[in-house]
């Protein structure tokens, strides 16, 4: 319930492409919390610390699928990480 009522209204959101965590000329780093990219205006969002934890949890779980795939973090699939973060019970 207490889950349900922090909830925002359907439509009423905003998502986070996985590409802000990933630097456009540094290979092999991800980047999260207050320091990914974006926006002036979604900047002011961005740097609430529950987004910052969410944003760490995904660079965390892109981290380590990147060793398990022996690929770079440029090359992961956005989807397979969301699905990998609902699988944790993350809330997106």
């Amino acid at each position: 319930m207490f889950r349900a009522a922090r909830r925002p209204p359907d439509g009423d959101y905003y998502e986070i492409p996985y590409g802000c965590l990933v630097p456009k000329k540094i290979e092999n780093l991800l980047v999260s919390g207050r320091a990914i990219s974006s926006s002036r205006a979604a900047n002011g969002s961005l740097r609430l610390q529950p987004t910052c934890m969410n944003l760490g949890q995904a660079a965390g779980t892109a981290a380590a699928l990147s060793v398990q795939q022996l690929c770079c973090p440029r090359s992961l699939d956005g989807t397979r990480v969301r699905e990998d973060l609902v699988e944790q019970g993350m809330e997106l």
